[in-house]
């Protein structure tokens, strides 16, 4: 949205941010979705996927692109087999990425 809308126009694209992303990425409906999705059966197992588990070395370099301790975001690994990562601003989670095999 940012290369259609010049700078002049910045409250025009907030408005069109605030009504077209906004409900995908904040929407308290996802959230509970994905929540009950993670609650429930395991859905990749049931497929034949494997969680494939994150090193430190991961974690490092990810909490190194952060910058980590030095800036609001933060970097941990999470999940049952220690196949997700989750980054973090504030102690907010904002992206959550898995690994599968």
């Amino acid at each position: 949205m940012e290369w259609n809308f010049p700078v002049s126009l910045a409250e025009a694209r907030i408005a069109m941010e605030s009504l077209f992303v906004a409900p995908f990425v904040s929407s308290p409906f996802w959230l509970r979705k994905w929540e009950k999705v993670r609650e429930g059966s395991d859905l990749y197992a049931e497929i034949g996927l494997n969680g494939l588990r994150l090193t430190k070395e991961n974690l490092v370099e990810a909490k190194e692109m952060v910058r980590d301790g030095e800036s609001l975001y933060a970097v941990r690994i999470g999940g049952q087999n220690n196949n997700e990562m989750v980054l973090e601003w504030r102690g907010n989670p904002l992206v959550r990425v898995s690994t599968w095999r």
